[in-house]
């Protein structure tokens, strides 16, 4: 069968050389990434003094040209395509700000272009090639087998290019992401020489809400409404079979998982405040989960063991996490001259005032506070300060031993706690009691929290096989993973993508992804492409 010349164009963060080079991965086709070319030169122009206060001397880089040496060299640890200019590997270098910010500008140079496209030209003669760029359906190949023009909304773009960068330890801001892409999208389409266009023959593909797996399933099947008249019964074409591909995998997110609203705003105020003079300090992993903290670290958060004694950061700033403290934090903190930046969830700030009223309460009747949680959890420990650390803590039936049944009794749990188990604790707890109607339960479980265990068994239930990405440490996730393990055995949990197991999906056409309320939404949309580079 005869190889294609496949034509992926559209608009800067759209997502087209991942998209392209998993097509090239599928088909066993060459991937040029021509918009890296672009960026190479760029860089290079940067880095000779050709770009002054902004402003770009296209003399002097055109006279340059025959200088500039870009190739295209396979790296054997990725297996991925990396460019190299003038013998050194910048595929790191040329995705900064700087060069996104002036990359238009150098790509409009009549020069350039001509270089370029010649270049592009020659590495895809003979087809078997997908290439990626702004003009490669209407330029480079304009009589492309096939031609692609993909579209996302701009903060859609902007929110997956500053994932990428703060991943990668740029120091960068969303708005300055968002405007760098809007004023991109401006000159690309209104550049003199070969603008942003789609070409007329062209497939458009909004990709928005999409994840990569999507994005090759609607390839899958537009390949074979495209060149076959018959495709086989099983929905697998001919062409696919022939280059060994699997049948389409259907890989979907759970829109529910992810960050609760809580620690957003811990998150947020993290980022707002590391780069302030001073730093910023926060005791203990802000989250449970150890991708996102060491994203934080890259931007410069410092994380110190919860229990370190606040003397020793006198005159810093010190991050109160989403879990809250106890009092004496906030005292101790006051004596030692520390700045405190309070993040405590609002759901747990309630909390703390509801534990501290119900041991007033219980105080003058004699009675007891207990709470179900997880003992030395920093919830947990900032909840038992309201009360002085007089309380009593019960992680499961076996410890309601230690409970006084004949003393007045307030029951509140851990906002993360299991809903169904904090109430049958709550009915255990009245049935053994000398006087049940002395026993106050008071649900404080976070609804946010609640809810996602049965709504996660649903979704569980949907796929032939569930990853759940969740920190080691989450208490959280331990709860959500056991509903989604109830609800369908072949579930798995992970921390990072790396520890995926290509036997996990054997014979599966369907997978969930879903996670904690302290997993990042960028870590699972990683844990997606990974499962869909082990099943390719």
């Amino acid at each position: 069968m005869k190889k294609l010349t496949i034509a992926v164009d559209g608009f800067s963060s759209g997502g087209k050389s991942t998209f392209a080079r998993a097509i090239a991965a599928r088909l066993g086709y060459v991937f040029i990434d021509s918009g890296a070319m672009y960026r190479a030169v760029t860089l290079y122009a940067l880095e000779s003094g050709f770009v002054s206060d902004g402003v770009l001397d296209e003399e002097a880089l055109v006279k340059a040209l025959d200088e500039v040496r870009i190739e295209f060299r396979r790296n054997t640890e990725s297996g991925a395509s990396d460019i190299w200019l003038n013998g050194r590997n910048v595929s790191g270098l040329i995705r900064g700000i700087e060069v996104s910010d002036l990359v238009s500008r150098v790509s409009s140079v009549g020069a350039v272009r001509e270089r370029l496209v010649a270049a592009q030209r020659e590495m895809g003669r003979g087809g078997g090639v997908v290439m990626d760029g702004r003009d490669i359906g209407t330029v480079v190949f304009p009589d492309a087998d096939i031609k692609i023009f993909l579209t996302a909304d701009p903060l859609v773009r902007a929110q997956r290019r500053f994932s990428e960068m703060t991943a990668a330890g740029h120091d960068v801001s969303l708005a300055e992401i968002e405007r760098n892409i809007r004023q991109r999208d401006t000159l690309d389409q209104t550049r003199p020489l070969s603008p942003l266009r789609q070409a007329p023959d062209a497939i458009v593909l909004d990709n928005s809400n999409m994840s990569l797996s999507q994005q090759m399933a609607w390839f899958e099947h537009t390949m074979n409404t495209l060149l076959l008249a018959n495709p086989s019964g099983n929905g697998r074409s001919d062409f696919f079979k022939s280059r060994g591909c699997v049948i389409n995998m259907l890989i979907e997110i759970d829109k529910e998982s992810g960050f609760c609203f809580g620690v957003v705003g811990a998150i947020s105020k993290a980022e707002d405040c590391v780069d302030v003079a001073g730093g910023l300090v926060s005791l203990g992993d802000i989250v449970h989960n150890g991708a996102e903290v060491a994203r934080l670290e890259a931007l410069g958060l410092e994380t110190v063991p919860e229990q370190t004694d606040l003397a020793a950061l006198a005159g810093r700033r010190v991050l109160i996490r989403a879990h809250g403290e106890p009092p004496e934090t906030y005292r101790r903190a006051a004596e030692c001259g520390v700045e405190l930046i309070d993040a405590t969830c609002p759901v747990v700030a309630r909390l703390q005032k509801t534990v501290a009223g119900a041991w007033a309460e219980m105080e003058r009747v004699g009675g007891q506070v207990v709470i179900f949680g997880r003992r030395g959890h920093a919830e947990v420990r900032g909840l038992a300060g309201q009360a002085g650390g007089r309380v009593t803590v019960v992680e499961g039936e076996a410890d309601l031993d230690g409970i006084d049944f004949a003393r007045p009794i307030y029951f509140l749990a851990q906002t993360t706690s299991s809903l169904a188990e904090f109430r049958q604790l709550g009915e255990e707890i009245r049935r053994r009691a000398i006087d049940p109607q002395a026993v106050e339960v008071r649900d404080t479980i976070c609804r946010q929290v609640a809810g996602r265990e049965e709504h996660l068994a649903e979704f569980a239930r949907r796929f032939d096989v569930v990853v759940f990405v969740s920190g080691a440490k989450s208490s959280n996730g331990r709860v959500l993973f056991d509903a989604v393990r109830a609800a369908n055995p072949r579930s798995h949990k992970i921390e990072r993508p790396e520890e995926l197991r290509t036997e996990w999906f054997d014979g599966a056409e369907s997978v969930g992804i879903c996670g904690a309320t302290s997993t990042p939404r960028w870590l699972m949309e990683q844990t997606v492409t990974s499962v869909t580079e082990l099943v390719i």
